[in-house]
């Protein structure tokens, strides 16, 4: 059952498919200076005038893909490269201006979408907040993704165009328990596993999944979390020292709604609450950027500003013009 959210969702299911080679022509989508709503239909209409060339006037169009290619860190928003692309032989000539890629065999979650493109973030949606938390057998490989159109699409603004997105994904993996003490948390209802005050030393959580783990007071020390991912962690009070974050993303962080701190009753439960301020101190937080965060109230004591934009615009024009004109 799909859920009336997605109006433009009409199946979904799961099938494997064979490798594919497709050639075509690459679109590098670096937000903010290229917009996908505007350059990949752009592309599309370069790229079926170069298809219509290949194929013959008269001959009926093929299969195209779009594939969409994607590095960490994964996440909404990011940037990605683009192919608009036939399928071919692997041994296929290549037209000058188009490259070939490869796209390995896999079980996709194929969701068949139907209207116009105004609408497809449908897509992603409903795949990623609906699909995949009731496929639980399933997760994502987050690397690469692509649409399939054929007779069935009927132009990008028609309400009646009809077209496939395949997203690649695999089993899950069966969970790897840390420890077989466990802690309830009474707030959010789940059982965690319980690392409160250990010792954590020498570790490799290199491409790991941490979810559902209390690290209250423990000691984290040489571990390596490349490539990891967290999620339900309970974090409060953690003294992070020495840690390289390069590529990290820090996604839909919140702090619990109340005024003030209270620590008489046991953590996890609504007794306990911390509101105390997060502390960045001697820290290298260089090119870091903060999309539709609340920056309410946040304070910045004694570091370096060169380059650091609001917006677009230097905080340092923003200080010289707030000096240049206060009372």
């Amino acid at each position: 059952m799909i859920s009336t959210a997605y109006p433009g969702i009409v199946g979904a299911e799961v099938r494997a498919l064979p490798s594919l080679t497709l050639i075509g022509a690459e679109l590098d989508v670096e937000r903010p200076r290229v917009v996908p709503e505007q350059a990949i239909p752009a592309l599309w209409e370069a790229q079926m005038s170069r298809i219509r060339e290949r194929i013959g006037p008269d001959a009926p169009l093929p299969l195209t893909y779009g594939l969409y290619q994607y590095e960490p860190p994964f996440g909404p928003g990011q940037d990605f490269r683009y192919l608009a692309a036939v399928e071919v032989r692997d041994e296929a000539d290549v037209p000058a201006g188009w490259i070939r890629r490869a796209v390995p065999a896999c079980d996709y979650a194929v969701v068949t979408y139907r209207g116009a493109q105004s609408g497809i973030m449908q897509i992603w949606e409903y795949f990623h907040r609906e699909w995949l938390p009731a496929n639980q057998a399933y997760e994502a490989v987050d690397d690469y993704e692509f649409e399939r159109f054929d007779s069935r699409f009927q132009g990008t603004h028609s309400p009646d165009s009809e077209y496939e997105f395949y997203f690649p994904v695999r089993a899950r993996s069966k969970a790897a328990r840390l420890t077989d003490l466990t802690v309830y948390d009474a707030k959010g209802g789940h059982e965690l596993q319980d690392l409160r005050g250990r010792n954590v030393h020498m570790v490799s959580f290199q491409g790991a999944e941490l979810h559902g783990i209390d690290l209250r007071d423990a000691e984290l020390r040489h571990v390596n979390f490349v490539g990891s991912t967290w999620e339900h962690i309970y974090f409060s009070n953690v003294h992070i020292n020495m840690a390289q974050l390069g590529g990290t993303v820090f996604e839909r962080i919140q702090r619990p709604d109340a005024a003030e701190s209270r620590f008489e009753e046991e953590p996890g439960t609504d007794g306990w609450v911390n509101v105390e301020p997060v502390t960045f101190r001697d820290s290298d937080l260089g090119t870091a950027i903060f999309e539709r965060c609340d920056l309410s109230d946040v304070e910045i004591r004694d570091c370096r500003i060169d380059g650091l934009r609001i917006d677009g615009v230097l905080l340092t024009d923003l200080i010289a013009h707030y000096r240049n004109h206060r009372p």
